[in-house]
């Protein structure tokens, strides 16, 4: 059972107040609790229509976040992020820079959590090395991250809303660490605290169907530290969002076919062989760098001068738009 209609604004001798809440739509339901109302907190200031996701008891529509939800994937989905840490006083050792892609091959639902067999590709920016490896990974569908309401607080401030990706529309929550407040256990309170020097700034955005879209925390000082891990790229129902960043020859090769290239090893140019409509050509370092893009001639034939003796690849693209892609050695 529910009820609708107009909600009317009086003061306190209940007259009409003239103000843009009189007839505003209220959704009230016996079942369900107040399904549409007006956030008013600062009023007049402040007058938007905020919609009740859900509830806890029942249980009923979005009223938990939990690691499961956002981690919502399906076979062929694909998530890119680049992970980046730097210490300004170090140990080198905590420092990194990396991109790291996982791929979704399966999925399998359970009671309490969802598991996926994914492939994992991280190439290390530093080195230029790439592993690639196949494993499963696990998010619980009982964890809690938030429930909403927001009706704790735990020194951040929290805020959901829906946001478009490439047009997918897609709930985001994301919460920015409070500079001024820590709890006080002597008083059993929230109170102002001192960092003995500069307090951390961060945020961190989770998005449905993404996980951790970006994440940073840093320390402006000069034993401070930055780091962050951010999304760059993904592919969900087959919508690519973002730029995606070529982990080496592997990524680059592993959805072209083939073709041919000849003389390999080259020495001073190499011609293409193996498709007669290929209309343009790209060369990549090892490390996935683009080092040029030309046009094919007729004759397909491609001038290799100045550059060094090592691996390579070669992508062209046809006609009709196929990509094709083979290794190139050149050896002088």
């Amino acid at each position: 059972m529910s009820g609708a209609g107009p909600s009317f604004h009086q003061d306190l001798d209940e007259q009409p107040i003239n103000s843009s809440l009189n007839n505003a739509f209220v959704d009230v339901g016996e079942s369900v609790g107040l399904a549409r109302f007006f956030r008013i907190d600062s009023f007049p200031l402040i007058l938007e229509p905020v919609e009740l996701l859900g509830q806890a008891e029942p249980a009923l529509g979005l009223y938990q976040i939990t690691p499961a939800f956002l981690h919502n994937h399906q076979p062929g989905d694909e998530v890119q992020t680049h992970h980046y840490a730097f210490h300004y006083t170090g140990p080198p050792t905590q420092n990194y820079n990396f991109i790291r892609k996982v791929r979704i091959l399966s999925r399998e639902d359970t009671p309490v959590s969802v598991i996926y067999e994914v492939e994992t590709s991280t190439f290390n920016m530093g080195s230029s090395s790439e592993n690639v490896q196949t494993g499963t990974i696990s998010y619980s569908k009982t964890g809690v991250i938030a429930t909403i309401p927001f009706s704790r607080f735990y020194g951040t401030q929290p805020i959901l809303r829906m946001e478009d990706y490439c047009g997918l529309p897609l709930l985001t929550y994301s919460t920015f660490l409070n500079m001024g407040l820590a709890y006080c256990p002597e008083e059993n309170c929230w109170g102002p605290y001192d960092t003995n020097g500069p307090p951390p700034m961060g945020t961190t955005v989770l998005v449905e169907g993404l996980g951790t879209y970006d994440e940073w925390t840093s320390v402006i000082s000069p034993t401070g530290y930055s780091i962050s891990s951010s999304l760059v790229y993904f592919m969900k129902n087959g919508i690519p969002c973002g730029t995606e960043v070529l982990l080496g020859l592997d990524d680059l090769t592993r959805a072209a076919s083939s073709i041919q290239l000849a003389p390999n090893p080259a020495q001073d140019r190499v011609q293409v062989l193996g498709t007669d409509d290929a209309i343009n050509a790209e060369l990549f370092s090892a490390s996935g760098k683009r080092l040029f893009e030309r046009p094919l001639s007729l004759d397909r034939w491609i001038d290799l001068g100045g550059l060094s003796r090592g691996l390579y690849l070669m992508r062209v693209t046809t006609r009709s738009g196929a990509i094709r892609s083979g290794r190139l050695m050149i050896d002088r």
